[in-house]
């Protein structure tokens, strides 16, 4: 395990922390960090990013699409 590996780890475990805090107190818009903390502990970040440029492309395909339309 690389030092960027155990890296990661421990900073996905604080923003799980924090975003599991951030659920309790009055501060929920930040709760999302629970959710990357998750992500990049058990390391689907890379697919993760996969995903969202697919679904940025997709988006951007449907917009031309629609203008082309009118």
């Amino acid at each position: 395990m690389s030092i960027k590996d155990i890296f990661l780890k421990i900073l996905g475990i604080i923003l799980i922390i924090i975003g599991l805090f951030a659920l309790i107190t009055p501060f929920t818009p930040g709760s999302f960090l629970a959710l990357i903390g998750l992500v990049m502990v058990l390391g689907a970040h890379s697919k993760l990013r996969k995903l969202i440029k697919i679904v940025i492309e997709e988006l951007k395909r449907d917009r031309e699409i629609k203008k082309r339309k009118k």
